[in-house]
């Protein structure tokens, strides 16, 4: 699946942000949780049917009405948590191919994602369409100091068509594909050795779709 990353400016109303901001200040701890893999917190919200709406309309607007949205999460990236934001080049690790749709709502700080080696720097809510498991993405190595913040609401698109679904030898090219761009990218093949991929291999297989660590 070949999607051209692009960005698009003024996403969401200040009324939508606000309520999802109102959403976020009331969360509760189940709601709550904390990748050490990657430095982030995320919340499972009951986002407002009019911002899925939204949202959903700008993916089926391009890409076909076979396309729809699968629990959005709100993200927080500081250094309040005991491990600091890193986002090394990967693979969003779900059994099907995605769109994902990043919205960055608030924050103080550029942290631009880079995606294929194209560096791309957002602004308050604008969004990044690619695709995050075709597209090898990341964002470069920061300190965040007191009070830094990158707040962003993770849209991931499934299709309804069985042909956008991952065989396990596609995902051993792409995990094949991911390493050797690693090294190209400047990063080394770890974390996956050779004598572990067989392993990665079966993690990427058997993980739950769901799962907060693939929606970064």
């Amino acid at each position: 699946m070949n999607i051209s990353p692009h960005t698009i400016d003024n996403v969401l109303s200040d009324e939508q942000i606000e309520k999802i901001y109102s959403l976020l200040n009331n969360a509760t701890d189940a709601q709550l949780y904390i990748s050490e893999v990657w430095g982030q917190k995320s919340w499972t919200l009951e986002i407002p049917q009019d911002i899925i709406d939204g949202v959903s309309d700008i993916i089926k607007n391009i890409y076909g009405d076979s396309w729809y949205l699968e629990i959005p999460r709100v993200a927080r990236y500081d250094n309040t948590i005991n491990c600091k934001p890193y986002l090394d080049p990967h693979i969003d690790n779900f059994l099907d191919h995605r769109i994902t749709l990043d919205i960055q709502l608030k924050s103080n700080i550029d942290w631009p994602i880079i995606i294929d080696g194209q560096s791309f720097s957002l602004k308050n809510n604008s969004a990044i369409i690619f695709s995050g498991t075709n597209n090898i993405h990341w964002r470069p190595e920061k300190d965040f100091k007191d009070g830094d913040f990158v707040d962003l609401l993770f849209c991931h698109f499934r299709n309804s068509e069985k042909k956008y679904e991952i065989s396990n030898e596609e995902n051993r090219q792409r995990l094949i594909n991911l390493f050797n761009n690693r090294i190209k990218y400047g990063y080394p093949a770890d974390p996956v050795e050779d004598e572990n991929f067989e392993k990665s291999l079966k993690l990427f297989e058997s993980q739950q779709s769901n799962n907060a660590d693939r929606m970064v």
